[in-house]
């Protein structure tokens, strides 16, 4: 929805001079009419990177119908989205970002939490019906993940015992 920020961009000139096409096209996934039109100016996707999400935490007691539907909206409705409108095409990968707290649960975040259990759920479906498709379960991001966003979340995180990632840990391996 936004487009890349300067710092990917740099990324994407990185990734041009080595030959490879990428595109930042903005769309919203949660109305799949914008979807459509985005991905109707590319041609040949190769595969899909889904790292939509946002958080909108409350008490499951406290949370509201609209914060419920926010993040549902953008993780599960929009790779949904993104799934309609690419089963048909020959993907070399279909990788989904989605968080452990689908698998964990993390406190206040009910609808985070079944969001990302979607996506996992989205990964098993396409494979079931000979699509791959992957959901990464990724942890808390120190300083560039949602979590970093909200000062106190990691820490109420940390709490519980779920320390952050450090971002050049992702591809120490």
């Amino acid at each position: 929805r936004n487009g890349a920020n300067a710092e990917t961009k740099l990324l994407y000139e990185k990734y041009k001079s080595a030959g490879i096409n990428i595109k930042d096209i903005q769309a919203d996934v949660t109305d799949i009419e914008s979807l459509k039109a985005a991905l109707s100016a590319v041609l040949n996707i190769a595969g899909v990177f889904y790292a939509a999400g946002i958080l909108d935490d409350a008490t499951f007691e406290n949370i509201t119908r609209e914060q419920f539907e926010r993040v549902i909206k953008t993780k599960a409705i929009g790779a949904w989205n993104v799934h309609l409108l690419t089963q048909n095409d020959v993907l070399d990968f279909f990788v989904l970002y989605a968080s452990a707290a689908g698998i964990v649960g993390s406190a206040g975040q009910a609808n985070y939490n079944a969001a990302n259990t979607f996506l996992d759920n989205l990964a098993q479906y396409k494979n079931a019906n000979n699509q791959n498709a992957l959901s990464v379960d990724f942890g808390t991001i120190a300083s560039i993940g949602l979590a970093a966003r909200q000062e106190n979340r990691a820490d109420r995180l940390a709490e519980q015992g779920v320390t952050a990632i450090l971002p050049n840990d992702l591809f120490a391996y």
